[in-house]
């Protein structure tokens, strides 16, 4: 996912130009063991390449389809997580990710994203 960068220039008027950069965000989460061994064994039979295509593909469809992920801010704290989870992320859709976040009232992105890939494991585990 390397960082775009688009340049176009005005047919109409040759002084002016648009410059667009698309840059690639690295996040990061803190997960305790179980969920940690869920994301890992998710993406891998769900069929996607890296856990990092997986994690997009999940963020990107909370963007589109925000009401569809009915979980409540459970407010689960970092004080057991070990594992530290990353991946890279565009900037655009780490923005809208942002907005969700504070639409939702979590504190910090982590936050979210800690309690968004819980209640994704216990819907699995019904």
């Amino acid at each position: 996912m390397p960082s775009d960068i688009i340049f176009i220039a005005d047919k109409k008027e040759s002084s002016r130009f648009e410059l667009i950069i698309n840059s690639v965000k690295i996040v990061s989460f803190r997960v305790d063991e179980n969920l940690k061994k869920w994301i890992e064994s998710a993406w891998k039979e769900n069929g996607f390449s890296s856990r990092s295509d997986y994690l997009r593909n999940i963020i990107e469809d909370v963007v589109i389809n925000t009401d569809k992920y009915n979980f409540k801010n459970n407010g689960l704290l970092p004080f057991k997580c070990k594992y530290t989870v990353t991946f890279k992320i565009d900037n655009s859709l780490l923005e809208k990710l942002d907005k969700i976040v504070e639409k939702k009232g979590y504190y910090t992105r982590s936050d979210f994203l800690r309690d968004l890939f819980n209640y994704l494991m216990n819907l699995t585990a019904e």
